[in-house]
């Protein structure tokens, strides 16, 4: 449960039921379940998938040793970017062009979209700010597989911060257009500007639709 360990445990699990089926990111799937050791009752867990070979077999058909997983993560070090499998090299050098060149500039922003799951990206950002998930920043996962031509993916993981009744008329777009160099680079282009706001007006009216939520 996270932050929300002492009250209901929801607030992260909830993400997969808003997410699957309406979101191009990826999500690790969740169960409530009752834990038993030795016979003797533990409580109620949340029971998770895990991100690794089992996960990019069943969901994506890559083998084991063919994708790279990257975490942006606090470490005893502070924040900073993790490699959980493969390397960190390809990544870097796609956030070294996107950042260091005009995306204003249709040719440079069309190299960038080429190496990115553009929606998933989008998709990532959208339910960041729509559940006010705090703690982005340093929760963060992307993979790739590891071939020529393939795009990087974004992972909707932590929402243990969102759903707060104390941000419920914020927004984090301020806040991630100060900390998130690619978002603050993908804005400068107007497809991207318009893209994410019909993106994210066709998601308040259908996956965050308060019907579908309550439900």
């Amino acid at each position: 449960g996270g932050d929300n360990w002492n009250d209901a445990m929801l607030r992260d699990p909830l993400a997969p039921s808003i997410v699957r089926g309406q979101m191009q990111s990826d999500v690790a799937a969740y169960r409530p379940c009752v834990l038993y050791l030795n016979g003797r009752y533990w409580g109620i867990h949340n029971l998770r998938e895990t991100l690794g070979d089992q996960y990019f077999f069943n969901r994506h058909h890559i083998n084991s040793g063919e994708y790279d997983l990257l975490k942006f993560e606090h470490t005893i070090n502070g924040t900073e970017l993790v490699v959980d499998e493969g390397t960190a090299d390809a990544y870097l050098e796609f956030e070294a062009f996107a950042t260091s060149n005009d995306l204003s500039v249709q040719s440079n922003y069309d190299a960038v979209v080429a190496r990115m799951n553009l929606e998933s990206f989008l998709d990532y950002i959208i339910m960041v700010d729509f559940v006010g998930e705090s703690s982005w920043h340093h929760n963060q996962e992307y993979w790739s597989e590891r071939k020529q031509g393939a795009k990087w993916h974004w992972v909707i993981n932590d929402i243990d911060r969102g759903f707060s009744s104390s941000r419920a008329t914020d927004s984090l777009i301020d806040d991630l257009l100060d900390r998130y160099p690619l978002f603050e680079a993908l804005v400068e282009n107007v497809n991207f500007t318009n893209l994410f706001a019909q993106r994210y007006a066709a998601h308040l009216g259908s996956t965050f639709h308060p019907e579908r939520i309550s439900d």
